[in-house]
């Protein structure tokens, strides 16, 4: 995403090696379309801020820039399964189908400080992370004479 992105435009708060349980080209295609999605409303040089949240199970990735908001009918559209998209910009449209493709949720919102003023619009991704892996599929090559080896595995 920082390769792709132009700098200026986003600022990741700090980058974390995650499995996730989705493909790694539907991931990127979907924050892309986000970033892309905010990009558009970006004032000045207010930059989209990516920030990354890891639970037990899932992922939480958030992408929030200030001093914007949704519409009304922006949200309802993510809500409402039948909510009309006339008018809706062509990347949320696209961004809605991608994740209910993935399999991922996510969630648009207008975020608001301690005094209700709304602070800026965010756009959540929850993705389940994949299990770990157990140890048993790990081989060891080690390179050495018979009685050595033999020394070395009754350590």
């Amino acid at each position: 995403i920082q390769n792709i992105q132009a700098k200026d435009s986003i600022h990741m708060a700090d980058v974390r090696d995650v499995q996730l349980n989705v493909p790694y080209e539907s991931f990127e295609q979907m924050i892309n379309a986000a970033i892309t999605q905010l990009s558009s409303r970006r004032n000045g040089n207010k930059k989209i801020m990516i920030s990354n949240q890891i639970h037990s199970d899932k992922s939480v990735v958030n992408l929030f820039l200030g001093e914007n908001t949704f519409t009304a009918s922006e949200l309802e559209f993510l809500d409402s399964p039948n909510a009309m998209a006339e008018g809706l910009d062509m990347n949320l449209i696209i961004l809605k189908e991608m994740v209910n493709e993935s399999g991922a949720q996510w969630h648009l919102e207008n975020k608001t400080d301690r005094n209700g003023n709304i602070t800026g619009m965010n756009i959540r991704f929850t993705i389940n992370r994949s299990p770990k892996e157990t140890r048993k599929n790990l081989v060891s090559v080690i390179k050495g004479k018979k009685k050595d080896l033999t020394r070395e595995l009754m350590n």
